[in-house]
């Protein structure tokens, strides 16, 4: 293998990738206004402790989320949660997680969001960041914060993130910088 092909390769897929990325960006929602009214309005109930799960029953492809305290607003149907464990599902199966210091989960929309210092893995890497965007509808975990995903032999980092839950695979976008060790 000639020295450079793992770069020519990662520049390829780059662009490739960019270009699937550029069109799954078109796709990407806003945080619905409703959360921002939430700010200030008491929970109609508290929860110390308890798991969420949103799964498609064909694919069994989903999420389930476990917090230490969640604060419910059932007008909008959301719940704030913090310190929280957020599972990604293909079949069934675990296929990677991330811990959060804070999310957000709008279960009639089947997302969840997290925040604050957003670390966890995925396919076997190590994912750093800080918003992460979890949408069963698309079975992707999108990031529009930087990102930093390292592997044994390399460390990625990103403006933009998408993490597929059909192929498990990662995208990156957006001043995509790697370091081979």
């Amino acid at each position: 293998m000639p020295p450079y092909a793992k770069q020519y390769a990662l520049i390829a897929g780059g662009i490739a990738a960019l270009g699937i990325f550029i069109f799954w960006r078109s796709e990407i929602e806003e945080k619905p206004t409703h959360y921002a009214a939430l700010s200030g309005k008491r929970p109609d109930v508290t929860i110390d402790g308890f798991t969420l799960q949103c799964i498609d029953g064909e694919s069994q492809d989903g999420w389930q989320l476990a917090a230490a305290r969640g604060d419910v607003f059932q007008e909008s149907g959301c719940v704030t949660c913090s310190n929280l464990t957020y599972r990604l599902l293909h079949n069934a199966t675990e296929v990677g997680v991330l811990l959060a210091q804070r999310g957000e989960v709008d279960q009639s929309q089947q997302i969840a969001w997290l925040h604050g210092d957003v670390q966890g893995t995925y396919a076997g890497l190590r994912l750093n960041g800080s918003e992460f965007r979890g949408d069963l509808r698309t079975k992707q975990v999108l990031s529009e914060k930087p990102v930093t995903i390292t592997g044994q032999q390399f460390t990625c980092t990103a403006q933009h993130s998408a993490l597929g839950l059909d192929e498990e695979t990662i995208l990156l976008s957006g001043g995509v910088t790697s370091e081979f060790n």
